[in-house]
């Protein structure tokens, strides 16, 4: 499926983004373009690459973001690219409360940018990676990222075209950055009380080697539009999560503090909203999301387009309160 192919991934440098192009330069693809907006992560990732690129396969490394249109569009004609891993998101639930204008420009705008790009360049397949954070959303990191897996479900039955869009869901990544999991070991390691949220806070985790290989997987077995949900397996509590970090440290003396709560965090994830049913793909590990959940597209492109003209101009509080409102069933149906 990669073999000679020409691969974008976007948010190359960060943990998801690395480890596929880590997977797939060894598939011998014809080009690897890996695009992130961190400098020092992207030269990290290069140094890592290049010793294990064994196939000498042409990868090219672009220091840029997804919200630059005059960039995507040297990027596309450049090169004739086949298939589109977007990776590149803003994701840390208590910094995008403080930050709503960056996390809509990034997660929704950006995402549309390359989205309609991938269909003017009849990209074959486009790959979104999204989160259990969109399901009945609560953070503006969740609200972004719910309304851009509707304007991709929307761009993907609104038109005819040539590319093939895909939505993958799952939870956390073990020890990605800025997780939680390298949090307690970064605060054992310093003698520092571990932090938890709420004694009963539950997260889903997920392997990033399980991902890749998900990701792979659901090339083969994806339909355009479809949601395809990840098996996450049992969630986790995250306090007993933090007693055995610290019972596997060896070390008694570690304080575990609860700090309560940050805005825009819930007690408990989940997978998929009320409305919606899981159906068996080929994998038992992969479910395909039926959502009853309908909606109006024209309806959304058009308050798409009005937070585009005033998003800058108006208050964190009345954005994130047209957020709550566009994530709601009224404006989506």
């Amino acid at each position: 499926m990669v073999k000679g192919k020409t691969i974008l991934i976007t948010g190359a440098a960060e943990t998801f983004g690395s480890a596929l192009a880590t997977a797939y330069i060894t598939m011998e693809p014809r080009h690897l373009i890996l695009i992130d907006n961190a400098e020092t992560p992207l030269f990290e990732l290069e140094t890592a690459l290049n010793p294990i690129n064994q196939k000498k396969v042409k990868i090219t490394f672009i220091l840029g973001s997804i919200k630059n249109k005059n960039q995507l569009k040297k990027i596309f004609s450049e090169e004739r690219i086949d298939i589109i891993f977007h990776t590149a998101a803003y994701k840390h639930v208590s910094m995008l409360e403080s930050n709503p204008f960056s996390a809509l420009e990034a997660n929704v705008f950006g995402t549309i940018n390359l989205a309609e790009k991938a269909i003017k360049q009849e990209v074959k397949d486009f790959i979104y990676i999204s989160t259990d954070k969109a399901v009945n959303p609560i953070s503006v990191m969740g609200m972004t990222k719910k309304i851009a897996e509707k304007y991709i479900l929307g761009l993907s039955k609104s038109s005819k075209h040539e590319t093939r869009f895909l939505i993958t869901r799952f939870g956390n990544i073990e020890y990605s950055n800025g997780s939680v999991i390298p949090l307690f070991e970064y605060q054992i390691k310093n003698h520092l009380p571990v932090t938890i949220t709420d004694k009963k806070a539950t997260r889903y985790f997920i392997s990033i080697s399980n991902v890749v290989k998900y990701i792979h997987k659901s090339l083969e077995l994806g339909n355009d539009g479809d949601v395809l949900l990840f098996n996450m397996g049992k969630p986790k509590n995250i306090l007993e999560l933090a007693q055995k970090i610290i019972r596997d440290s060896k070390r008694s003396n570690i304080e575990i503090k609860i700090i309560g709560l940050r805005q825009g965090e819930k007690l408990n994830e989940e997978l998929i909203e009320k409305e919606s049913i899981l159906t068996n793909t080929s994998d038992s590990h992969i479910f395909r999301v039926q959502s009853r959940d309908f909606f109006d597209f024209d309806n959304l492109k058009t308050e798409v387009q009005k937070l585009k003209r005033y998003s800058f101009t108006t208050s964190k509080n009345k954005l994130k309160r047209h957020l709550e409102k566009l994530c709601s069933s009224e404006l989506l149906n």
